[in-house]
């Protein structure tokens, strides 16, 4: 039964994870150099001065892919629902609501993380090749962009949660956008070491997982 839930939602979602795997894709593609030549159908590389992970364009190309795809899954899992009325359907399932919403979290999860984790494990893995590009490499040049990636996580969280919620939307229904944006605000102004942003996401990540929880409990009620 949870693997039909989990299809369930993947088959509903799925072209959200390939859109943004193809806009990540070619954002990668240009990174590395590659240019396809339509006249004699050939790839080729072009000549580059930036070393990997420094460019800007990178950076904000996967956390903004990252971060879209989040809000468009979080809230298609919930508002969507409620939409097409199929909350009702779904609560009829022989498990509890808070089981429910944590399969739906799980499969939303997985998608984001394979969408956008691909591309940028593509991007990581030519970062590593020696010969392929003349330039050092050291981890914590990719550390700003794989935590503009690993912050989505709790984007989606917040998504999903401001969903579920049965509030006003001019009320405290965004609340739950309030600790994601003090995340990336500090992620952005202060050089944050890995154990920090970890711990900080942790903790961002687990309230609003616990929220959810809660939200589910008092639907249950």
């Amino acid at each position: 039964m949870y693997t039909a839930l989990v299809l369930k939602e993947w088959r509903e979602l799925w072209w959200t994870g390939a859109v943004a795997l193809v806009v990540l894709c070619c954002v990668v593609w240009d990174e590395v150099g590659l240019f396809l030549d339509f006249e004699h159908f050939d790839i080729t590389r072009r000549q580059l001065s930036q070393i990997p992970f420094r460019s800007d364009d990178m950076q904000m190309a996967v956390t903004s892919v990252a971060c879209c795809l989040a809000v468009v899954l979080g809230l298609w899992q919930t508002l969507g629902e409620s939409v097409r009325g199929t909350w009702r359907y779904l609560r009829q399932r022989p498990i509890s609501f808070s089981r429910l919403l944590l399969i739906k979290v799980a499969a939303g999860l997985g998608l984001l993380l394979v969408g956008t984790g691909m591309p940028l494990a593509l991007y990581l893995m030519w970062a590593l090749s020696e010969g392929l590009h003349s330039s050092p490499f050291e981890w914590e040049m990719a550390a700003p962009t794989l935590f503009g990636w690993a912050a989505s996580t709790a984007v989606y969280l917040a998504a999903f949660l401001v969903g579920i919620r049965e509030a006003r939307w001019y009320g405290s229904r965004l609340w739950p956008a309030a600790p994601v944006v003090v995340l990336y605000l500090f992620f952005g102004q202060f050089e944050t070491s890995l154990y920090t942003f970890a711990a900080a996401l942790m903790v961002v990540a687990l309230a609003l997982l616990g929220s959810i929880l809660y939200a589910a409990g008092e639907r249950d009620d």
